[in-house]
């Protein structure tokens, strides 16, 4: 069975994803291109709003994908803008680039290596794979979240909300995609446990409040 097509990057702009995923195609990837507007995005508890344009790659694609966006910024920054505000980073601020590539981008990844280089702090290929293994180590552990959150799940369960309906999800399946393309449970074990209680606790209290609400109903004729 085929593998199915999961999120690689997100764009703000369409015609800029478009001309990435071309360029992928050129080399042998093949891709989709998406809106992926929500009106409601289950996540909005824990993350940041998302861009809405992405382009989407089977997971065994990856690797090759990050190396074709190498090689192709690695171009691009020998014209970078006299202004652009990496310019201005110390040694220190790049090399935090350097170690959490997956934070700033190819282009900017890649930026911060020639600066580096040319500051006569050269970043070896060996020692950069290396830090982006340490790196996707670091990513595999499991996401912290807040105790009040798991309150919030429980509080509303047992209210009959929807919110921990939400929030239960979340804890008990939402997954995070790492930089070589593998797909893991965002939170532990421990948190996944009280996810699945606040699901069915939640499920729960909201047919419990529904048949109040109905008991209600029928009592006033």
């Amino acid at each position: 069975m085929d593998q199915p097509f999961i999120i690689f990057q997100r764009y703000n702009d369409r015609q800029i994803a478009d001309d990435i995923a071309q360029i992928f195609r050129e080399n042998g990837i093949n891709c989709i291109v998406k809106a992926d507007k929500q009106y409601f995005d289950p996540t909005f508890a824990f993350n940041k709003i998302d861009p809405e344009i992405s382009i989407q790659l089977r997971s065994e694609d990856f690797s090759k994908a990050h190396a074709v966006m190498q090689d192709y910024y690695g171009k691009l920054v020998e014209n970078v803008e006299k202004d652009y505000y990496l310019l201005d980073f110390t040694d220190d601020e790049l090399m935090e680039i350097v170690t959490k590539p997956e934070e700033w981008g190819h282009f900017d990844y890649k930026l911060a290596q020639k600066l580096l280089k040319e500051r006569g702090k050269e970043i070896k290929p060996e020692t950069a794979a290396l830090l982006k293994s340490r790196r996707i180590e670091q990513l595999t552990e499991p996401d912290k979240i807040s105790r009040y959150w798991v309150y919030a799940g429980y509080i509303s369960a047992i209210l009959g909300g929807f919110l921990g309906l939400i929030i239960g999800w979340i804890l008990a399946y939402y997954k995070k995609t790492l930089p070589d393309g593998r797909r893991i449970n965002a939170y532990g074990k421990k948190e996944q446990k009280h996810g699945r209680i606040i699901l069915v606790l939640s499920i729960f209290g909201f047919i419990l409040w529904i048949a109040v609400k109905l008991a209600g109903t029928f009592n006033r004729y």
